[in-house]
């Protein structure tokens, strides 16, 4: 039987990166503006991908995951946006 792998917190934007995981982020605005009903061409997408080097590279690796300032929406730079982890491919 194998060992179990030691748990490794992943609580700062340095360990996700070093780990390969990544982010994503949903802006609360935009997801206002994407209606089923209107026709695909004019719907606004709110999800968008988060460099993780350029984050870093701002807020610094030992930046906390939990509780971290939001993320502007690349779109219209609104703050009110959730950021969610991506796990490695």
């Amino acid at each position: 039987m194998r060992s179990p792998m030691p748990m490794i917190a992943l609580d700062t934007l340095g360990k996700l990166h070093a780990r390969h995981y990544g982010l994503f982020g949903c802006c609360t605005d935009c997801a206002q503006l994407y209606r089923m009903a209107d026709p695909p061409e004019r719907r606004v997408s709110s999800h968008f991908d988060i460099d993780m080097g350029e984050l870093i590279a701002e807020r610094g690796a030992n930046c906390s995951v939990i509780r971290m300032a939001p993320v502007p929406c690349p779109r219209c730079g609104s703050l009110n946006t959730e950021s969610r982890i991506v796990t490695p491919k």
